[in-house]
């Protein structure tokens, strides 16, 4: 069961918020975790046992924790709790059958272990409470990662007005509408692609195809991200952004900047700075970046080609912060987003394409090596046939649409605001209605970010 699924829309969903409103203020954490079992449970009933002793774990190493004042102790209980961790996450990547979600409530129990060891954080004494912040459906699927000490407060200290689930109402609609109207359908161009003969392919074709890839990727993930924004705002919470338009950046650095930010800022804060970040001299600086990305290609997936994509960017990163940064601040800002858009492409093959003789034919077929020409007829009216959909989606992939309503909302008053607010609900009504009719007239559910 995922979002985007009519029986998330119209079963879980309902029945779940009737419960949630429903019930009183002190019972609506035991109604959210009970949802969130509930949700997990339904695809992968095997795994919900398994997530619990997780959460009972953590929760006892917290505790105990709490009660040392011995450093060495604190110390111990953290690296058991953590190799626990670890080793139920290298298992099911050993074996390539991640359970959906897992590496999401994962990082979220090492936050609050970690921060209790620093003192960031105070002691969580309520088991529920704590299931419920580790287990919460809302972000379980996709993220964002949201750190213990981002909601510490939020777990019993939150009441939704109208206009809280106003937002997140539109915010889940637009997320919706990203993963349905926009990913779906590019998916069906990229599986189109991707099922020809690589060495007949046009450089056109090959180029619209890991184009259409990339985006996939992009609404796909974001989509998910924004309805899971957009949920925890009913229930009263406040979720870390995870995208930021990473599509304009103008280097590889300020596109994993924008780009699941909250798995980047992780590691960067338990990972990167702990092991010296760029204080240690420049070897030390380049070893830190290169585990940091080794363990993004781990996060993603098992198989070499997940390493090779993250050392790719790990390669362009270290190049970045060497000399290659103040080179491109020299240049045209056009030149900056097509260089880093280039890169991403090539990082976009490597990742999409399983087999190593393919990538390599697919590369070919990118740069004309395969004797297929640049275009054909064929490829012509392939162009015509996504031509909108494209459009649709580069302009959703930059803030164009954002600035124009905040533009708008800013230039009109009284009567023209309520006009305004008319017309945004009307949108969002449309949006609402063709993701609707489109989930009912297809299957075609492809959920790219799990590669396992």
């Amino acid at each position: 069961m995922i979002f985007s699924s009519t029986m998330f829309l119209f079963r879980f969903l309902p029945i779940f918020f009737i419960l949630y409103f429903g019930a009183p203020l002190r019972m609506k954490n035991i109604i959210l975790l009970l949802g969130s079992l509930f949700f997990y449970a339904w695809g992968e009933p095997q795994y919900v046992l398994l997530l619990l002793i997780l959460i009972v774990s953590d929760y006892c190493h917290g505790r105990f924790m709490g009660r040392s004042k011995r450093k060495s102790t604190r110390l111990f209980l953290l690296c058991t709790s953590l190799l626990i961790s670890v080793s139920v996450f290298s298992f099911f990547r050993y074996i390539d059958a991640m359970p959906l979600g897992m590496c999401f409530y994962l990082f979220q129990s090492m936050s609050y272990i970690i921060d209790c060891y620093r003192g960031k954080v105070k002691v969580q004494t309520n088991l529920l409470d704590y299931a419920m912040y580790v287990s919460l459906f809302v972000q379980m699927p996709a993220g964002p990662i949201v750190k213990y000490a981002e909601v510490e407060k939020q777990l019993r200290e939150r009441k939704p007005d109208v206009v809280q689930i106003s937002h997140g109402c539109s915010r889940f609609i637009v997320g919706l509408a990203k993963k349905v109207l926009l990913a779906n359908q590019l998916g069906l161009l990229w599986a189109d692609i991707y099922a020809r003969d690589f060495g007949e392919l046009t450089v056109l074709a090959a180029w619209l195809g890991i184009l259409a890839f990339g985006l996939q990727i992009y609404f796909d993930f974001s989509g998910f991200a924004d309805m899971a924004i957009g949920l925890s705002a009913c229930l009263g919470f406040v979720f870390p952004e995870n995208f930021r338009y990473p599509y304009i950046a103008t280097s590889v650095s300020d596109f994993w900047c924008r780009w699941n930010m909250t798995l980047t800022g992780w590691l960067r804060e338990y990972v990167y700075l702990p092991l010296g970040g760029k204080k240690k001299g420049v070897p030390r600086r380049i070893l830190n970046i290169c585990i940091v990305w080794v363990l993004i290609g781990i996060w993603h997936g098992t198989g070499l080609r997940f390493l090779v994509w993250g050392l790719w960017f790990a390669f362009w990163v270290v190049l970045e912060k060497l000399f290659l940064k103040r080179l491109l601040r020299r240049l045209p800002n056009w030149f900056d987003n097509v260089y880093t858009l280039f890169i991403v492409c090539m990082g976009w093959v490597v990742l999409g394409i399983p087999q190593w003789q393919d990538t390599v034919g697919y590369f070919e077929a990118m740069f004309g090596q395969n004797g297929a020409g640049w275009y054909n007829r064929e490829t012509f009216y392939l162009l015509l046939e996504y031509l909108v959909l494209f459009v649709a989606a580069v302009i959703g992939a930059t803030p164009l649409m954002q600035q124009i309503a905040a533009r708008l909302s800013r230039s009109v008053t009284g009567f023209g605001i309520a006009q305004y607010r008319v017309l945004e609900k009307l949108v969002l009504s449309l949006l609402l209605i063709l993701s609707i009719v489109y989930l009912a007239g297809s299957d075609y559910q492809p959920f790219l970010y799990f590669w396992h």
